[in-house]
């Protein structure tokens, strides 16, 4: 039980690491993000495992690799796959349920697995706040500066007005 727990704990703060440097590196391409796709042998005492065991886990990790540069090549983002798999294992929806990962994924890429949008989702705001705040600073800046123009046409539109209308009646004088 205890093993099971660190488990889900590392998955847990590994995956709140990838989120913090997704957002506070918005410009940066995080191109691979790989992560085992099956479930990996284990043992009841940690790094007791035998040979046979710990070939697996490089080919799987070898097979993996090759697998996330294939698919990001074809336009999928490992990243985002992996916290859109994160997401729904938060929330608890039935979509993912006990699938790993590598399920998840092809799923998504058969069209099993509606589309994410991280900005939405409740669950995701503490990695969004900031950069949803940006952006609303940036609408707000966009919307007055769009004010302060119209604002300025319009005066300039009644000094010509007014330009006009001087000049129409010293031409009637």
């Amino acid at each position: 039980m205890l093993f099971r727990y660190l488990e889900i704990s590392s998955f847990y703060n590994s995956m709140d690491g990838l989120l913090r440097a997704r957002f506070a590196y918005k410009d940066v391409d995080f191109r691979y993000v790989i992560t085992p796709t099956e479930s990996m042998p284990s043992s009841l005492y940690p790094l007791n495992l035998n040979q046979d065991s710990v070939q697996k886990i490089m080919d799987m990790g070898y097979k993996d690799a090759i697998n996330t540069v294939k698919s990001s090549s074809n336009g999928f983002s490992s990243l985002e796959e992996l916290i859109h798999y994160h997401a729904l294992k938060k929330s608890g929806k039935p979509t993912v349920g006990s699938s790993s990962f590598g399920t998840f994924v092809e799923a998504k890429r058969n069209g099993h697995v509606g589309d994410y949008n991280i900005f939405e989702d409740p669950y995701m705001k503490k990695y969004t706040y900031k950069i949803t705040q940006e952006a609303e600073k940036a609408k707000q800046a966009e919307q007055t500066e769009k004010a302060e123009k119209a604002e300025q046409t319009e005066k300039a539109e009644k000094i010509e007005q007014t330009e006009q209308t001087t000049e129409a009646k010293e031409t009637q004088e």
